[in-house]
């Protein structure tokens, strides 16, 4: 939870500067390089440091996917889009 709060601030400036299109390519290769530590975690810090990644890139991909919507979607159905995105999110 603590890394999914700093990869949220984090991502929200870097979101800023680069774009929201950029900044979810940049957190998806984060989430694949944590995935593979995880599976080739040998110690117990790898394991740690796979998570903490994991975490970063879970709290950035919330921010980062939310500015994305808003940039993409017309002004006047941004609540339908909200609203699909976040039915497709719970199904």
């Amino acid at each position: 939870t603590i890394s999914s709060i700093i990869g949220s601030f984090l991502f929200g400036y870097i979101t800023k500067a680069i774009g929201a299109k950029r900044s979810i390519t940049v957190v998806y290769v984060i989430l694949i390089v944590a995935l593979i530590l995880a599976v080739t975690a040998a110690t117990e810090w790898v394991f740690w440091v796979a998570g903490s990644l994991f975490g970063i890139s879970l709290g950035a991909s919330w921010g980062a996917s939310r500015i994305l919507i808003i940039e993409l979607t017309p002004k006047e159905k941004r609540g339908q889009f909200f609203g699909l995105f976040a039915f497709s999110g719970k199904v």
